[in-house]
């Protein structure tokens, strides 16, 4: 069973709830923003087509640069896809480990709560490994609704 772009959504919210609020914890918008570059990678030549752009246009900014400093942006601009559950798998897995570190800890509280691991865990070893969170092979989930032409 393929879970809708809106489940995938419901999916990273259900960690969100469980995780300290940004405004108590530095590093919770990290460990979200991580998250979805686990599950969501952007399409390659997406990336190089718009990273050329940049470099031209933008005073010679890199992709990552501008993803960093303005992320809606990018986002606007790119496909993204949602690969194989062990390509999910290991990324939410290193995610997990990354971010279980006492270095995350801020005033005693670490960003990956007890109840934040187990929505984790389940997230991996339910969801992901059923496939829910992967598009469908071979499927395109994208169509063109536009170009924009950088002056």
């Amino acid at each position: 069973m393929m879970l809708t772009g809106f489940m995938k959504i419901m999916a990273l919210q259900r960690i969100g709830k469980v995780v300290p609020n940004p405004n108590k914890h530095p590093a919770t918008s990290v460990l979200m923003k991580a998250i979805r570059d686990a599950i969501y990678i952007v399409n390659g030549s997406d990336k190089i087509n718009i990273g050329n752009v940049l470099y031209d246009k933008f005073d010679e900014m890199t992709f990552d640069e501008m993803f960093e400093s303005n992320p809606d942006w990018i986002l606007k601009q790119v496909r993204r896809l949602c690969p194989e559950p062990e390509i999910i798998k290991k990324n939410l897995e290193e995610a997990l480990a990354t971010f279980r570190k006492s270095e995350f800890q801020f005033e005693g509280l670490p960003v990956l709560t007890s109840d934040a691991i187990k929505e984790f865990r389940t997230l991996i070893d339910v969801h992901v490994s059923k496939g829910c969170l992967s598009d469908p092979i071979g499927v395109s989930l994208y169509r063109a609704i536009g170009y924009q032409k950088l002056n």
